[in-house]
């Protein structure tokens, strides 16, 4: 009898051990969603390289493809918002570049296009971008332009609590950046955005933790007077 207890306690011991490793696996221990970072504000780091391209600057109206192409080496930070139903907002971009032009450098300062607001879509299968920038250019004069389409990306990453890297492929299609007169200045043709997450406390959640209540303090009966 003993020698059967022994087998069934080993038996047991097995099955729990086994739905335990299922439950592990089912709630983000391989990619779930249990490790997804929670809603709230983070900050990530900026880098990663686009493909730009930059028209004759004899003609004013160029075809897509005319242009003198370069890689573009970008750096800088944004602000991730996490909501609750998955969706993200990107905010306070804060890109800088240097870039080849008319045989000479500029800076190129990408920032929060003041039209359209970047936004995505995070879950477990990955992240998806749609991204809206102001571009400055700087060099004999200054020059300012947004892109009126999205740079569309996506990344089979989510933005996780293990995982501080987000590598963003941008579609390889042409996204011209034009000024206000609707010149076009420059043209996003492909490119790779890297995300990668602070260390350090994440900024404070969009929806405030719940404060205790406080328990009132019962007030005592008073004491019937003697011969009452």
């Amino acid at each position: 009898m003993p020698i059967v207890r022994r087998v069934f306690a080993l038996l047991l011991g097995v099955v729990l051990a086994a739905v335990a490793a299922g439950v592990f696996t089912s709630c983000g221990g391989d990619g779930g969603e249990a490790d997804l970072l929670a809603a709230g504000e983070y900050d990530f780091s900026v880098s990663g390289s686009l493909e730009l391209e930059f028209p004759a600057a004899t003609t004013s109206a160029p075809p897509m493809g005319a242009g003198q192409t370069q890689d573009t080496e970008i750096s800088g930070d944004v602000t991730l918002k996490m909501n609750d139903d998955g969706s993200i907002e990107f905010k306070r971009f804060g890109i800088e570049a240097t870039v080849h032009e008319d045989g000479g450098s500029a800076d190129l300062n990408l920032s929060d296009s003041p039209t359209e607001g970047s936004t995505g879509k995070t879950g477990k299968d990955g992240t998806q971008a749609d991204i809206y920038w102001q571009a400055d250019l700087k060099n004999r004069e200054e020059r300012s332009a947004t892109n009126g389409d999205t740079i569309g990306g996506s990344s089979p990453d989510p933005p996780r609590t293990r995982h501080k890297d987000i590598e963003i492929e941008v579609d390889s299609r042409p996204v011209p950046f034009a000024d206000a007169a609707g010149k076009t200045i420059f043209i996003v043709n492909r490119g790779k955005i890297i995300l990668t997450r602070e260390a350090g406390p994440q900024a404070q959640p969009t929806t405030p933790a719940p404060q205790p209540t406080a328990t009132p303090t019962p007030t005592p009966a008073p004491t019937p007077a003697a011969g009452a």
